[in-house]
């Protein structure tokens, strides 16, 4: 400061001008001087405790502000250098969860230079001042440390500095111990020595304790993945564990498992079943949340060593730290071959259990078990089948079929655990009318089951009818070269023999609307299928006067199937539920007629819809136009011919039938409104019959068409 006033002075000398002016500011400043000189004197430093402790803490928390002080001198600066931090409550010997508290609940004592003056940590913004890793001394020496900042702190007169005291909270500390904070006196808060400046009293301050939680550990147990049969000498996952914490992290690195099922665990030392577990491991998933080879070794035990026997095994591990991610393991059990009584462990049943918290290792010892958990986790029990057996096939069927008298079936091979010794020779099926609970179950619709070979595909015949509506059970088994038979493959199936309603008759939108457009839409009532349900519609589109029926493009690739072929493809047929057609861009000036049918779930068709109205895309402009025959020629023996038109209007029609020498065969008369003499395309079928109800001989012939004044001609020919 004095540095600061004499440079003052200085520049004050170094200018020219007014003689008495600088007389007066050497005065000014040598009165400045001794007034600063007479009344310099050591800082006063004013202190203001606020507690800001939480009313809990949990085990392994960091950070948590007990403490936030404001700290001013009176009239110059003062250096700020250690302060005495007491933790309170007094030492207990506290046992877990009794109470009391002790220096080892604090991991870490940290000073923090509060930047914004707001009372609030924020770590990264807020610079720490002390070491970090200030610790308390063991209870039997104090329950009080000296923080020494690393960077000093100046306190001055013009404005107020802010400080956070923060405790880290041990993961190790007892939980239901309350945890404060103690700064006694002045004394407690020590300047820089030898400067003269001294902190106001102030009476004694203390922190609401706050107290200890536990971390909470979940540890959830399932058994989706274990098979219901166990082959012998194979590694199976019995259970997979969920773990995680609900606040910062815990180790775990043990757990205690019981073998289940047949082991006599009544009897000490038990015979039969024990062996049945050859060998329990631990892994870690890798992500895809499935137990496999890209998992992760944790740790294993052998069965009759001395951390597996009598059916309890203890694995240790590396500590596994479990935080707030879930994070799964998989339980994995290698199935063995003979039991501690020499006999084969083949019908057997085996499963594991974890009884409590208890069995597993955790450390902090404090952490507690969430409420999450649903202790005991027992497995089910699988069944061990001997050691060649195969695999058991995965079967294919469709959930409904429409045939009374045949089955189509798919699977996919099944696996030997041998395949050079035990190969599999053959599959075998049955139909049941039940499901199937044991293995030595017959066929109770088919029989007997029925030898197919290697083969993975079958178009079986049922012996008898499959009756409607009802629910049946195709059941497969692998066999192997010593007559080892697998666990049977099941799928059910039922049966629908009737097709759906016919769809309602299409009505396009241009009927309802009465203008005639290149793009509309179709609508038609909905079919019922009361057993299957409905799977798709398929729709078909005819033009103009043309009787030929074209399969309809619905998702508009270009990609349609050939009129001749008896389904649309399976990209263009209507998922069921829907029914409504958008047709998009169609040719000016012509009509469009459109049916509709029905698939159900069984792959039964429906009959065909009435056909709609037709949706004309521009107004007829002649009265009567397009004239044509089809088939032609045809034969009258086991077809008819229709004789297609398009009429402006409705109105009457007549049609003659000629034959080459001008002699009329057939004379037909349809009055207006009636099929045939209606506003758009119309067909008439002629049967080949002259008017007495006699064939017409082979040839060609005249047809001619009149409307109004109107008359158009075409040629039938006759085979």
């Amino acid at each position: 400061m004095f540095d600061r006033i004499w440079k003052w002075f200085g520049f004050c000398f170094s200018q020219k001008g007014n003689k008495i002016m600088k007389k007066k500011i050497i005065f000014i400043g040598v009165v400045i001087y001794f007034a600063f000189n007479g009344l310099a004197k050591s800082a006063q430093i004013t202190v203001e405790f606020y507690d800001i402790s939480p009313p809990y803490v949990i085990q392994g928390d960091q950070n948590k502000s007990m403490v936030w002080i404001k700290m001013k001198t009176d009239v110059s600066t003062a250096t700020w250098k250690s302060i005495l931090i007491e933790r309170i409550p007094v030492y207990q010997a506290a046992e877990q969860g009794a109470g009391g508290g002790s220096n080892k609940d604090v991991q870490y004592i940290k000073v923090y230079r509060d930047a914004n003056l707001d009372g609030v940590l924020q770590v990264g913004d807020d610079p720490l001042i002390s070491s970090g890793i200030d610790q308390f001394p063991a209870d039997i020496v104090a329950n009080s440390k000296l923080i020494n900042l690393t960077e000093p702190q100046q306190i001055n007169a013009l404005s107020w500095k802010s400080y956070l005291i923060v405790y880290d909270v041990s993961p190790t500390a007892l939980r239901d111990n309350t945890l404060g904070m103690k700064i006694a006196s002045n004394a407690y808060i020590v300047p820089e020595p030898g400067g003269g400046d001294t902190v106001n009293a102030f009476p004694s301050f203390e922190t609401e304790p706050a107290a200890i939680g536990p971390i909470k550990v979940s540890a959830i147990g399932s058994f989706d993945m274990m098979p219901v049969g166990l082959t012998q000498d194979r590694q199976y996952p019995l259970m997979s564990l969920d773990m995680k914490t609900n606040v910062n992290y815990v180790g775990w690195s043990g757990l205690l498992i019981e073998q289940t099922g047949d082991i006599q665990s009544d009897v000490v030392p038990p015979l039969k079943g024990d062996g049945a577990l050859d060998q329990i491991g631990l892994y870690k998933d890798n992500g895809d949340l499935v137990y496999g080879s890209g998992d992760v070794f944790i740790s294993s035990v052998t069965n009759g060593i001395v951390n597996f026997n009598n059916g309890v095994a203890q694995l240790y591990f590396s500590t596994q730290t479990i935080t707030t991610i879930p994070a799964k393991y998989f339980i994995v059990g290698k199935i063995g071959r003979t039991d501690a009584e020499g006999n084969s462990t083949e019908g057997q049943t085996v499963g594991i259990k974890i009884s409590a918290y208890s069995y597993f290792t955790i450390n902090p010892y404090s952490a507690i078990a969430s409420t999450e958990n649903a202790f005991p986790y027992d497995s089910p029990k699988g069944i061990i089948r001997h050691y060649s057996k195969p695999s058991t096939p995965k079967i294919y069927v469709d959930e409904w079929i429409g045939t009374e008298n045949k089955l189509s079936v798919a699977w996919d091979p099944a696996v030997s655990p041998d395949p050079a010794n035990y190969p599999i020779v053959y599959y075998e099926y049955g139909v049941f009318t039940m499901p199937i609970t044991l293995d030595e179950q017959i066929p109770n619709f088919t029989g007997a089951y029925q030898n197919v070979g290697l083969s993975t595909y079958v178009v079986a015949s049922m012996p008898l009818p499959l009756d409607h509506g009802a629910t049946y059970y195709f059941v497969l088994r692998s066999v192997n070269s010593i007559g080892i038979i697998s666990l049977p493959g099941m799928a059910s199936f039922r049966v629908d023999l009737t097709p759906t309603t016919a769809p309602g008759k299409p009505v396009p939108s241009t009927y309802l609307s009465g203008v005639p457009a290149t793009q509309y839409t179709v609508n038609w009532g909905f079919s019922i299928d009361p057993e299957s349900g409905v799977s798709a519609y398929e729709v078909q589109e005819k033009e103009d006067s043309s009787p030929v029926w074209k399969w309809y493009d619905v998702n508009g690739d270009g990609l349609t199937s050939n009129p001749s072929d008896p389904h649309t493809l399976s990209s263009d047929k209507i998922q069921g539920g829907i029914t409504k057609l958008v047709v998009l861009g169609k040719k000016f000036g012509h009509f469009y007629a459109y049916r509709v049918r029905t698939q159900n779930r069984a792959n039964s068709w429906s009959e065909w819809s009435d056909t709609s109205v037709f949706a004309p895309t521009s107004e007829v402009s002649d009265g009567l136009s397009q004239l044509s025959n089809f088939p032609n020629p045809f034969n009258p023996n086991s077809q008819t011919t229709t004789i297609a038109y398009v009429l402006k209007n409705s109105a009457d029609v007549e049609i003659d039938i000629y034959d080459l020498i001008g002699d009329i065969v057939k004379r037909i008369n349809i009055p207006a409104g009636t099929p045939g003499a209606i506003s758009g395309p119309n067909g008439v079928s002629w049967d080949g019959k002259n008017g007495i109800g006699k064939t017409v001989d082979i040839g060609a012939y005249i047809c001619v068409v009149k409307y109004g004044s109107t008359k158009l001609k075409t040629k039938i020919g006759v085979k």
